[in-house]
C-alpha cells in the first residue's frame, strides 16, 4: 500500500538514493479526549490508519487530555454529512463534538520493504527478484542475467533490509558435479563465506563456498530422518557437511557411516560430529561413492561378526541408506549390484584403510550370511534425482531399474511394487527434485556384479 507513491525517478537506479523514497501521506484525524481511545481502538478497527509499522494514535504535544487518532487514508475528503453518517467513527466523531484534522505520515526508506524498494528501481517491477537463501548470515541469490547491471544494487537493497544478513552473494555458475560447490560473487557486506547454521536441533560450520549447503531442504531432512527408528544403522553416501548424518545421531541415536569425496565438506563433517558431540555415533569417510557403498556394506558385517559374542546378532546390515546427490545419485545405484555378493565381500583392496583387515580374517566369515539373507530386511534406499517429464514416478523407476541391470519381469514388478516416489521441491521451471525409496531386493544385492563405470561423488 503507498508503494505506488515512491518517486518514478526511482525508476533504473544504480545506486540507492535514500532520499527518493520518502512520501507524505496525508490523512484525516480526530482530536479525541483519553479516555475513549481504547473503545475506538476496539470498536472502530476497521476506521483506523493500519498500516504496518505505523502508529493510527499519536500524543499531541503539550496536551494531556487529547490524542490525534487517524483514520483510514480514504476518508481524507469525507466531509459531506452523507459520508459522515455512512462511516461509523465520524458518526461517533459528530456526536461526541470530536474536532477533525488533517495529520502528514512520513513514509521514507527504512519504512519499505525490500520488494517495495526493488519493484521500484527495476525495470520490470512485476519480477523482482526479492527471494533468496539465507544461510546462516549470507543471503544466496540466483539472479537472472536482466538484473546483472543492477546487482550491486539488489544486493545493497537485500543487506539493508534483512537485520540477520552480513554478507550477499550471487551464484555465477552451475554446481560443480564432482563437489558439488559453485562459484559466487560478493554483492554487498562483508567477504565472509564461514557460516554457521542451526537446523534439526544440530550446529553446522562451513565454508559456504567450498561445500553444498541448501537451506531450502531442511523440511526434507527431517522428513527422511523421522522415517528412522533409535539406533539404527545408516549408511550416507553423500553426506555433505552432515545435515541427515548428524540429526540422525544426535537425534535419534543412529549409528551412522557419513562419506563425502569433496574434502572441504568432509573436513566440515569431522568439526560438526566434534561440534555436535555425536563422535561415538558417526564414522566419517572420504572417498568414492561406489567404494563406500561397496567397503560399508562389507565393514558393517564384519564389525558385527566381531562383535557377535557379545550381541548374539552375528550379522548386521544397514537399515537406510541415503543418497542426495539429485544429479547423478541414481547412477550410484549399480553399486549395490552384488554388494553381498563373494567377489565384494573378500575384496580386501576396496576398503579403507581405517577399516582394511586381511583376505583371510574375511573370507570364511560369512559363513551362513547367504541363508540369513533370505529372511532378512534388506536397507531401505533413498535415492534423490531430478525428473523432467510428464510421467516421474515411471521414469525415475525406469533410470533406477537400468542403474541396477534389472530386466527381469518378477525384479521389475518387485522394484515397481515396494518403490515410493516423493517430489521434493521445485528447482526450475519443468525441473523437479525427488526422492525415489525402496527396499534393496536381495537378488540384486548377491547377483555377481558387473564392471561399473567410476564416477566419483
Amino acid at each position: 500500500m503507498f508503494s505506488n507513491l515512491i518517486s518514478s525517478s526511482c525508476r533504473g537506479l544504480k545506486t540507492i538514493d535514500k532520499e527518493l523514497f520518502k512520501v507524505n501521506v496525508q490523512v484525516k484525524a480526530l482530536i479525541v479526549p483519553v479516555k475513549f481511545i481504547g473503545k475506538i481502538q476496539k470498536d472502530f478497527r476497521q476506521d483506523l490508519f493500519n498500516l504496518p509499522r505505523c502508529k493510527n494514535v499519536i500524543e499531541i504535544p503539550e496536551d494531556k487530555q487529547h490524542k490525534l487518532v487517524l483514520l483510514k487514508h480514504e476518508y481524507l475528503n469525507s466531509d459531506n454529512g452523507a459520508t459522515l453518517n455512512e462511516i461509523a467513527i465520524l458518526k461517533e466523531a459528530k456526536d461526541n463534538g470530536w474536532q477533525s484534522t488533517t495529520h502528514s505520515v512520513e513514509l521514507d526508506y527504512n519504512y519499505w520493504s525490500a520488494d517495495d524498494i526493488l519493484k521500484a528501481v527495476l525495470p520490470n517491477p512485476d519480477q523482482a527478484p526479492s527471494s533468496y537463501e539465507q544461510v546462516g548470515h549470507i543471503a544466496h541469490m540466483n539472479l537472472r542475467d536482466e538484473y546483472l547491471p543492477y546487482k550491486s544494487l539488489i544486493g545493497q537493497i537485500v543487506l539493508d533490509k534483512s537485520p540477520k544478513v552480513k554478507t550477499v552473494v550471487n551464484k555465477l555458475d552451475s554446481i560443480d558435479s564432482t563437489y558439488r560447490n559453485f562459484k559466487m560473487e560478493l554483492l554487498a557486506g562483508e567477504n565472509n563465506l564461514i557460516a554457521s547454521v542451526r537446523e534439526s536441533n544440530c550446529i553446522f560450520n562451513f565454508d559456504f563456498s567450498k561445500v553444498y549447503w541448501n537451506s531450502r531442504l531442511q523440511n526434507e531432512h527431517d522428513r527422511i530422518i523421522n522415517t528412522f527408528s533409535k539406533g539404527q544403522y545408516i549408511c550416507d553416501v553423500m553426506a555433505g557437511v552432515g545435515p541427515f548424518s548428524i540429526p540422525a545421531a544426535k537425534n535419534k541415536k543412529c549409528n551412522v557411516y557419513a562419506n563425502d569425496l569433496n574434502p572441504a565438506s568432509y573436513s566440515s563433517l569431522v568439526e560438526n560430529i566434534k561440534l555436535n558431540k555425536v563422535g561415538s555415533l558417526v564414522k566419517p569417510f572420504n572417498i568414492d561413492g561406489r567404494q563406500f557403498i561397496r567397503s560399508s556394506f562389507r565393514n558393517l558385517l564384519l564389525e558385527s561378526i566381531t562383535k557377535s559374542s557379545k550381541t548374539n546378532e552375528k550379522f548386521k546390515l544397514f537399515d537406510h541408506v541415503v543418497m542426495n546427490l539429485p544429479a547423478t545419485a541414481l547412477e550410484f545405484l549399480d553399486a549395490f549390484v552384488g554388494v553381498f555378493h563373494d567377489s565384494n565381500l573378500n575384496d580386501s583392496h576396496d576398503k579403507p584403510s581405517s577399516e582394511s583387515s586381511k583376505p583371510s580374517e574375511t573370507k570364511s566369515s560369512f559363513t551362513g550370511l547367504k541363508e540369513y539373507l533370505k529372511s532378512a530386511n534388506l536397507p531401505l534406499i533413498h535415492v534423490h534425482c531430478f525428473s523432467k517429464s510428464d510421467d516421474p514416478n515411471s521414469d525415475i523407476i525406469e533410470r533406477a531399474q537400468a542403474a541396477m541391470s534389472i530386466v527381469d519381469s518378477s525384479e521389475i514388478s518387485e522394484l515397481s511394487k515396494n518403490a515410493k516416489v516423493t517430489w521434493v521441491r521445485k528447482v526450475a521451471p519443468n525441473k523437479d527434485m525427488y526422492c525415489l525409496s525402496f527396499r534393496l531386493m536381495n537378488s540384486v544385492a548377491t547377483r555377481n556384479p558387473q564392471p561399473d563405470n567410476q564416477l566419483s561423488v
